[in-house]
Parts: structure tokens; sequence; C-alpha cells
């Protein structure tokens, strides 16, 4: 394939991370995301949510106990930091297949991972842009995900600046 036709994602994680060498090799953010594009990796590291969804610009912590879901942590520290992730359908799904996880999840970059002395992670995660799962690679130690960028909506005119103003009169406390 050509390189005209490779995935692309947003400037941020290539141009707004250094690799904080105390941490490890896990991504730290510098500045706000730009949304420039440059080639995506092929396959992301996935990380199945249980009752919790991450969205982008959003840091999050998160304790992962999961084996997969470990390993997939662990895979994301050894290559670029970045892992996607998904929020399942039923949280009391153990080991979630592709049916049991929505398509849009969240591309995020690892910015911290402390083992706990029951072998689960406690990580700190920043959500970078909304993506679509648009293929799944099951693994033996954890699965991966090929996505596509989910475009930001536009929030500007003047039906959105009059739903802001109806929400904002709502939530005023009466006089």
């Amino acid at each position: 394939t050509s390189s005209r036709h490779a995935p692309r994602f947003p400037r941020s994680v290539a141009k707004s991370h250094t690799i904080d060498r105390q941490r490890g090799p896990f991504l730290r953010s510098r500045e706000a995301p730009s949304y420039d594009l440059l080639p995506m990796p092929a396959l992301l590291p996935l990380i199945p949510l249980r009752g919790k969804v991450v969205i982008p610009h959003a840091v999050v912590p998160l304790v992962v106990g999961r084996a997969r879901s470990v390993a997939a942590i662990q895979a994301a520290g050894k290559e670029d930091g970045l892992v996607f992730l998904a929020a399942q359908r039923r949280a009391r799904q153990e080991d979630p297949s592709p049916g049991d996880l929505f398509d849009v999840g969240t591309v995020g970059a690892v910015l911290q991972v402390v083992r706990l002395a029951d072998g689960t992670l406690r990580v700190l995660v920043e959500g970078r842009w909304r993506a679509r799962i648009s293929r799944y690679v099951p693994g033996d130690e954890h699965a991966r995900v090929a996505v596509e960028p989910v475009p930001e909506r536009d929030c500007a005119g003047p039906a959105v600046a009059a739903e802001q103003r109806g929400t904002r009169r709502r939530l005023q406390p009466e006089r």
C-alpha cells in the first residue's frame, strides 16, 4: 500500500510528547494537541474498560488487573505508549470479544504506570482523540486494533449557541 492511503492521526503524538526517562518509555504531554495529520501506528494495544469512558483531553486513572490488559499496557510501554480504550457493553464480561465492545473509543497515551503489590497496575492515561475500530486482531497475550480517527464535530453556530443559553438558564438556581 502507498503511504498516501495509510491511516492518519493527530500530530500531537509526534510533536507534543517526549519520553520520560525516569518513568520509562511512556509519553508525557508538553502542549495541547495539534490535529495536523501524520501516519498512525498500524495496530494499537486494546484496553477494554468496565464502567468507564475516557474522552479526549481528559487525564484518567485506571486500575488494570486483567492479564490481557496488563500485557497490553506493557506492550504500549515497549512501543510508543499509545493504547486504544474502548468501553465494554456489559461490565461483568471478563474476557470481552469484539462484539462486546463499543466500536468508538479513544486513543490514549500512557502517562504513568505503577505496579501494585497484588499484581494489578495503576495507570494514568490521557485521552488523545476519538477513533473507531476498523479491524480487530486477537493475540495470545492481548488484542490489538487498527483504528480510524473520528472527526470532531463543529460546535459553532446559532443553533448550538441557543442550546447553550437554554442549558445555562435551566441550570441556574432560582432567585
